[in-house]
């Protein structure tokens, strides 16, 4: 009898979930006939890109947002003095037309493929569009000379601004004189609440792989930056596991992908089954547009190398004949010996 009532009550919780999953289903399914392509995007990926509904609505959605993978190429906004090549002309049209869907997305194209020239030709167009609030950019330390010269450079229109240093806070009593503030990883991670209570935008975050951790301050700071849209940029999206593009895409799109998807690719290891591959490469594709320097090498200007060579004064020439001197007599004592040392071999050439 015992045995009958364990049996009886498993096939009611079997009866019940599969009512419960039937009807979570169901509704997935008009859900979908309501949505708009940028919604269904998103339900793809909490839904754990569950495709296959009855009327393949769902699907045709989905698929119609792949369209800006090719976007049509747009030109800089007057004013603008770089000029771009095809493939940055390209990117800049992807970037406006996510713009107008609403989607954080990561300009992941190759270092040295000109990320930053693409995304200043972003900025001045929405200045040419009447932006309500200026754009942030949180990058490293040792990229805020670069980005200024080049806005300076390139984007004459767009004014900018330093949230940096004991004085930073003044800056933001002039934020409505300003087009594009710049601030550091370390100076967000340190004092967020400031930029917190702003509102931005854009929020760009260049070397975005700074983020990698979601678990850590810097991954937390950032987050709490309230911004219209929001732009990765990075060279290497992926570094050693893929929970650190995850970390990246939760940013763009917070909440976007559901706890159930996350736990399927954030594991250790880079290697994914086929069907894996397949459903996470459908997953990221809206949001990630990365091209090599292979496949863009007919764009870009013949490589040019250049030899310069470097005297040593006096003083650095004594310096450096002491010391190739005492290496020379320190291999020599060795063979005598019958014991020298690749290792230390390697150890003068290094210092000479």
């Amino acid at each position: 009898a015992a045995d009958r009532d364990h049996r009886v009550r498993d096939l009611e919780r079997a009866r019940l979930r599969d009512d419960y999953c039937g009807a979570l289903e169901a509704r997935s399914r008009r859900a979908a006939e309501r949505l708009d392509w940028q919604q269904a995007a998103i339900l793809a990926a909490l839904l754990e890109e569950r495709l296959q509904d009855a009327d393949g609505q769902f699907s045709r959605t989905l698929e119609a947002l792949q369209v800006f993978e090719q976007p049509k190429a747009v030109a800089p906004p007057p004013g603008f003095t770089a000029v771009l090549r095809p493939y940055q002309a390209d990117g800049l049209g992807w970037l406006l037309a996510m713009k107008q869907s609403g989607l954080g997305v990561c300009l992941a194209d190759d270092m040295g493929l000109g990320k930053t020239v693409q995304v200043l030709a972003l900025l001045a167009w929405r200045k040419q569009q009447g932006a309500a609030f200026p754009s942030l950019v949180v990058l490293p330390r040792s990229l805020i000379f670069n980005w200024s010269s080049e806005a300076e450079r390139f984007a004459p229109m767009l004014r900018q601004g330093f949230y940096l240093g004991s004085q930073r806070g003044q800056i933001l009593k002039k934020l409505g004189s300003i087009d594009i503030l710049f601030t550091t990883y370390g100076t967000l991670r340190q004092d967020p609440v400031p930029l917190a209570r702003e509102h931005f935008d854009y929020c760009i975050l260049d070397e975005s792989q700074a983020i990698k951790n979601a678990d850590s301050a810097t991954a937390k700071a950032v987050r709490t930056i309230r911004a219209d849209h929001r732009l990765a940029m990075t060279g290497t999206p992926v570094e050693n596991r893929l929970a650190e593009l995850f970390s990246q895409l939760e940013f763009l799109n917070p909440g976007l992908f559901g706890e159930t998807f996350l736990r399927q690719f954030s594991g250790g290891q880079l290697t994914l089954k086929a069907e894996q591959s397949i459903r996470l490469q459908k997953a990221v594709r809206p949001f990630l547009l990365r091209r090599t320097k292979e496949a863009v090498a007919s764009e870009l200007p013949p490589k040019r190398e250049q030899v310069i060579f470097c005297e040593l004064d006096s003083e650095q020439r004594a310096c450096y004949e002491e010391l190739k001197e005492y290496y020379r007599q320190q291999r020599h004592q060795e063979k005598k010996e019958g014991g020298a040392q690749k290792l230390e071999a390697l150890t003068a050439l290094l210092r000479l």
